[in-house]
């Protein structure tokens, strides 16, 4: 895995040394989780007690930003891209709305969030269609870091004198190779407008769960797990600098 991060790294420096023209543009995404990745039953997320089964993400909708770079290879518009992005998304706000509900008052939740970090690099093709647009598409492979971050769930007894239960957990970093399909339109070589369909892959990573409850000894226990991550995004971008 070190190898593969080295070698994307490598592509990237690469490519934003190259001088004919470049692109370079910034952007900021709205994320929606598909398939296992936003998927879920409500009834399945509450017994695992606030923390996510290993098939489903019960992911929401999110947001991220990112850079691009692109190089154009040719005239007739095969250009080299590479870019970075960061997304957030949290746990669904229903997922949240049932844990409230049936709480009682005798629950409190810090549910985890997810952040994903992918770094791509691939090939696209882009055509003028007159002077203030452009449409253009491209596949980019990538490799991605999938954090989940810390979650607690006490639980406070009624009709006892301060019992209670307290579970925290936390989470290693996970990473995968997935790809990326991504549309795009460039209006007035300013602003560009792009619709992506990302698979970021299958992430192994590991749960550490912390139990705590009133006249009994602390628990510690690890979990393996696995989470793939599936992403429809919708991107509004500013360009830099086209030279």
């Amino acid at each position: 895995m070190k190898t593969k991060t080295i070698l994307f790294s490598t592509l990237l420096i690469l490519s934003a040394t190259c001088h004919a023209q470049n692109q370079s543009s910034i952007h900021a995404t709205i994320t929606q989780p598909v398939l296992n990745f936003g998927g879920g039953q409500i009834s399945d997320f509450l017994y695992s007690a606030a923390l996510p089964s290993d098939e489903f993400g019960y992911a929401g909708t999110g947001l991220g930003l990112g850079y691009n770079f692109t190089h154009s290879l040719n005239e007739q518009g095969l250009f080299l891209t590479t870019g970075v992005d960061f997304y957030w998304n949290p746990i669904k706000s229903k997922v949240k709305d049932r844990f409230e509900t049936e709480a009682d008052g005798t629950h409190e939740y810090t549910f985890p969030n997810y952040f994903n970090i992918p770094l791509n690099i691939g090939l696209g093709f882009r055509k003028p269609i007159n002077d203030k647009l452009v449409l253009g598409g491209s596949i980019t492979p990538l490799i991605n870091f999938l954090k989940v971050s810390k979650s607690y769930h006490i639980h406070y007894f009624t009709g006892s004198q301060g019992d209670f239960s307290s579970v925290e957990s936390t989470y290693s970093l996970g990473r995968s190779i997935g790809i990326k399909f991504e549309g795009s339109a460039t209006f007035n070589d300013q602003w560009i407008v792009s619709l992506g369909y990302s698979l970021n892959g299958k992430h192994n990573f590991q749960t550490f769960r912390y139990a705590l409850s009133t006249n009994q000894l602390p628990d510690e226990e690890v979990y393996d797990r696995t989470k793939s991550v599936s992403l429809t995004t919708i991107k509004l971008g500013f360009i830099l600098s086209n030279k």
